[in-house]
C-alpha cells in the first residue's frame, strides 16, 4: 500500500502527540513539520 505524504502545521507538544497516532495507524508519510516558531 502505497502511503500518502502528509505535512503538519505547527510543531508544538499536541503536534508531538500527532505524530504518535499518525505512526500507529501506519496510513500517512509524515513528509515534514512546518513552524514559523523557532524551538
Amino acid at each position: 500500500m502505497v502511503k500518502k505524504n502528509l505535512i503538519l502545521i505547527g510543531g508544538g507538544g499536541h503536534c508531538k502527540s500527532c505524530i504518535d497516532v499518525i505512526e500507529s495507524e501506519n496510513k500517512f508519510k509524515i513528509a515534514g513539520i512546518v513552524d514559523t516558531k523557532e524551538r
